[in-house]
């Protein structure tokens, strides 16, 4: 029997404000222009009549003639709608009210205590619901964070069941896709996929670790691919367990190392070797004559060092230029190396190229 209604939340923007998420009415004199009025209105909470005082309150608020009462201001299009009788109920979960529903009739309307007892359940029930579609929406929201993430990460995303056997594996890596490589893990463990061990130490420790529902970090594995290309992947975990303590399963990432991988062995390798010949630089000699040194002396053995110097290595440089220069050291190391076995050492005592021509011209 009421005439038209309202529904309001709290609004987005400002938690002090009541935003109208909508408005019903019956096609009545006055009816519209008041429907139009609600839903620009942002009110603030404590201040908003009848539904704020509702909202505050966490019970319904029944007021029988607005006209005669000076509790709560009727407002200019309200009284040219000829309304009167009023009525706001709250809808709450949890002890937390996420809504309220305002009514209103052109009627003098005395409060029915049997209604408003109705209207307490009916509340719950719709906020049960708006409890329901908050929690979808951010789960929607959650998902649609995360598969943003997803596709914007060098990231492979993975998860196990309680056996352990990978379920799923997708994301984007730096070189491949996760959806390539899913055939490769999912339905297998970690240690029964084809053409994947640890990069150091066995199996027997991870494990051990997924007994005994612990995490893991920096997990290097080495994978070949059916064209025996080796790939370098770390992983980390973190165990799922239910409200009882079981292992449910595992969920983690998955990152492709191989370039970095390939980078530190190159930078590891300069630090040792010549660029220009591949031989041991002064460096890697030092270490290596140290070593030699310490054998000798445990074993009583003798070794032979031997220094060898490239004759007018400066006209090369100076009457041909440093190219040829180069070539003439690249060659005598190739040479000096087939003329060598296997357990022999040849090393380069220069720095740097540049510095091997400033002794040969000094």
């Amino acid at each position: 029997g009421f005439t038209c209604g309202t529904l309001w939340q709290r609004d987005d923007s400002e938690a002090a404000r009541l935003a109208c998420l909508g408005a019903w009415g019956m096609h009545a004199p006055g009816s519209a222009e008041y429907l139009g009025f609600a839903r620009g209105r942002r009110p603030i909470l404590h201040n908003a009549g009848i539904v704020g005082a509702s909202w505050l309150r966490a019970a319904p608020v029944w007021v029988a003639n607005m006209a005669t009462d000076s509790t709560y201001r009727r407002v200019p299009t309200a009284v040219r709608a000829g309304l009167h009788s009023a009525l706001a109920f709250p809808a709450a979960a949890g002890g937390q009210v996420l809504a309220a529903a305002e009514l209103y009739g052109t009627d003098v309307r005395a409060p029915d205590d049997t209604l408003v007892a109705g209207l307490r359940l009916l509340g719950a029930q719709v906020g049960q619901y708006l409890l329901r579609a908050q929690t979808l929406q951010q789960l929607a929201e959650r998902e649609k964070r995360f598969r943003c993430l997803a596709a914007l990460s060098s990231d492979w995303f993975w998860e196990q069941d309680a056996q352990l056997r990978f379920v799923r594996f997708e994301g984007h890596g730096l070189t491949r896709r996760g959806d390539e490589l899913a055939p490769l893990f999912v339905g297998h463990r970690l240690w029964e996929v084809s053409g994947l061990v640890p990069a150091s130490g066995e199996w027997d420790g991870r494990r051990a670790l997924c007994e005994q529902h612990e995490p893991f970090r920096d997990l290097e594995v080495v994978c070949r691919d059916e064209q025996g290309a080796f790939a370098h992947i770390v992983f980390h975990g973190d165990p799922i367990v239910d409200a009882e303590g079981r292992l449910s399963g595992y969920r983690g990432t998955a990152r492709d190392v191989t370039a970095h991988k390939q980078a530190t062995q190159r930078i590891q390798y300069l630090g040792t070797h010549d660029e220009l010949t591949g031989l041991p630089n002064r460096a890697a000699l030092r270490q290596l004559v140290t070593q030699a040194i310490e054998l000798a002396r445990r074993y009583e053995r003798r070794f032979g060092l031997l220094l060898l110097d490239i004759g007018h290595f400066a006209r090369v440089n100076e009457g041909l230029g440093r190219e040829a220069g180069d070539a003439l050291l690249r060659e005598t190391a190739q040479r000096l190396r087939k003329a060598l076995r296997a357990s022999d050492i040849v090393a380069l005592a220069a720095h740097s190229a540049a510095s091997r021509t400033r002794r040969a011209t000094s």
